[in-house]
């Protein structure tokens, strides 16, 4: 199954470089691969192997789409003045996708 991708489109409203975008489109490609390798001629439910993925949790991911201005205006607006307000820099910042 080849897998079509607008690479243009991402390039245009991330930050994500050209060569990150392939490296991490060809991750994706050699996993469709191995798991099509492993179950021939069978329909897969990607929907499923992506939750399977996400969670271990007995509930439904949240399904919320937020806008690059609302991203950055959150950032600006909350995440800025929580990092002001701590004694010192934190050690590491993760931010779920």
């Amino acid at each position: 199954m080849p897998l079509h991708f607008n690479f243009q489109a991402v390039i245009a409203i991330t930050n994500i470089t050209r060569y990150d975008l392939y490296y991490r489109y060809q991750a994706v490609v050699s996993l469709v691969e191995a798991v099509e390798t492993h179950y021939p001629g069978e329909q897969i439910d990607w929907t499923l192997v992506h939750d399977a993925g996400c969670t271990c949790d007995d509930t439904e991911l949240p399904h919320h789409v937020t806008s690059r201005d609302d991203i950055e205006k959150l950032i600006t607006t909350s995440f800025t003045g929580l990092l002001s307000s701590l004694p010192g820099p934190p050690t590491i910042i993760t931010i779920s996708r």
